[in-house]
């Protein structure tokens, strides 16, 4: 079979068409998935040229036709180098992406610490509150953050050598 995904479905189903028929789902997912994905960074990277906050910024805040396409080629160019990171090498791309999932909940999880440390009696009045259950959701979050990013930073394999180790403890110390 192509894909594990498309063995699982072949298992369960025991024909091919259902199997490939199953497996257009999760692929349709994907694709629309990366299209809006792709739009969005290509946007967001266009905002920050826009307002001089990347190198070659003059480049890459040029608008053709109404779509920033150098900052599309470039978010394209990027998304390519990691989708053939995973073919060169498993553990540099899951040192990436558990890194990036790391440093992701350490930037939720900050806020939410300054704000168990300080209370809310410095925040203005806010037209949503969870009222009592805000301090329960605040420590929960917090709690599943501090799990989560425990977690990532254990290699992905159980037998670890030098090229299956995480390495995202030496990139946030």
């Amino acid at each position: 079979m192509i894909s594990p995904l498309l063995e699982i479905l072949y298992q369960a189903t025991h024909s091919k068409i259902q199997a490939v028929v199953l497996d257009m789902f999760p692929i349709g997912c994907l694709v629309f998935g990366t299209i809006s994905i792709a739009t969005t960074s290509s946007r967001l990277t266009f905002a920050f040229a826009r307002d001089n906050g990347l190198p070659l910024s003059p480049h890459l805040a040029k608008i053709s036709n109404g779509v920033p396409r150098n900052s599309l080629f470039l978010t394209i160019i990027i998304d390519v180098f990691f989708g053939l990171l995973y073919f060169v090498s498993d553990s540099a791309l899951h040192a990436i992406l558990s890194a990036s999932v790391v440093a992701l909940g350490i930037s939720y999880g900050l806020p939410i610490f300054t704000l168990l440390l300080r209370g809310r009696s410095f925040l203005p009045k806010a037209a949503f509150s969870l009222g009592r259950w805000g301090l329960f959701v605040n420590y929960l979050g917090l709690s599943f953050i501090l799990l989560t990013t425990i977690l990532f930073l254990f290699p992905a394999h159980r037998v670890v050598d030098a090229s299956s180790m995480s390495m995202d403890f030496i990139l946030h110390h």
